[in-house]
């Protein structure tokens, strides 16, 4: 958060410096400061650039879109035929998150593609319980949604 204050403070410098303040003079000090404070993120002895979390976000956002859209073809495609070919299931699928927000998100996540439904969340937290539509494979369906949702979620929250 300080380096968030810190260069809110240098943009409202850099639009101080030109006149008339306009938007855009804002914007451009914004920007160059978070620059700067990336570029001197290390000498700062930070670990981490609070900007790269927006960057892991868009990512998250990127592949949640995909696989909603890569789900909703696969669910309207069983939709479309004339005979129903589906084999729903239940997968108890192991979680490396450890947090309530990470695994709330995760279920979440799961839950809104289509589908899947996260049904319950294991007592110990470890686990997740997932309906899926159509079960074919139980480890590559959980291997997918570590490899996309789980693996993202994991960079944001960092």
């Amino acid at each position: 958060m300080n380096q968030f204050l810190l260069n809110v403070f240098l943009a409202i410098i850099w639009t101080a410096f030109h006149r008339p303040y306009t938007a855009a003079d804002f914007l451009i000090g914004f920007i160059l400061a978070a620059i700067l404070i990336a570029l001197l993120n290390p000498l700062l002895g930070k670990s981490r650039f609070y900007g790269s979390r927006l960057l892991y976000v868009l990512q998250l956002l990127v592949v949640f879109i995909r696989e909603l859209i890569k789900s909703a073809f696969q669910v309207l495609g069983h939709i479309l035929r004339p005979k129903v070919k589906i084999t729903p299931g239940i997968v108890k699928m192991n979680i490396e998150l450890t947090t309530p927000e990470q695994i709330t998100a995760l279920a979440n996540l799961i839950t809104l593609t289509p589908g899947t439904l996260t049904i319950e969340i294991a007592k110990d937290e470890s686990a997740l319980y997932i309906h899926t539509l159509d079960l074919k494979d139980s480890q590559k369906l959980c291997q997918d949604i570590r490899d996309t949702l789980e693996a993202h979620i994991k960079k944001v929250t960092q």
